[in-house]
């Protein structure tokens, strides 16, 4: 945590939640430093009843939960998330469509990458998978 959360909404990003034990120590935490609301989001939320237990009854002040439809969520565990918060699940199908219209060809694709401010060493090893060897440096 960087800075004073007091009396101040908190917005916490991972790219996946499996247990949800990082959201739920993050959110206590900044809970506990004052935070008057948090919301979590994550691209893909892979969470069996244990952790959404563990995510609903936390002391945290969690108002919001977000995540995508990239791995989709049983509806049991939808509902057992909305006893507590907020449930919101994004439909990834627009960035995926765009990522596979860019990949056509590696200078496009390396191109699209960088306006979008995505070209870090995950992306290069990516890149590098997927036989993009240019792109690795």
């Amino acid at each position: 945590m960087i800075g004073d959360v007091s009396d101040k909404y908190a917005v916490i990003v991972d790219d996946e939640t499996v247990t949800g034990t990082a959201f739920s120590s993050a959110a206590t935490v900044l809970t506990d430093s004052g935070a008057r609301g948090l919301t979590i989001c994550c691209t893909y939320s892979a969470l069996d009843e244990a952790a959404a237990r563990k995510l609903r009854d936390c002391r945290a002040r969690i108002e919001r939960f977000i995540t995508t439809d990239v791995i989709p969520m049983p509806e049991t565990m939808v509902e057992e998330l909305r006893q507590a918060f907020v449930v919101e699940i994004l439909s990834a199908s627009e960035v995926v469509q765009e990522i596979v219209t860019n990949i056509s060809t590696e200078d496009e694709f390396e191109n699209w990458l960088k306006a979008e401010g995505l070209m870090g060493f995950e992306e290069k090893i990516w890149l590098k998978s997927l036989g993009l060897q240019r792109a690795v440096g």
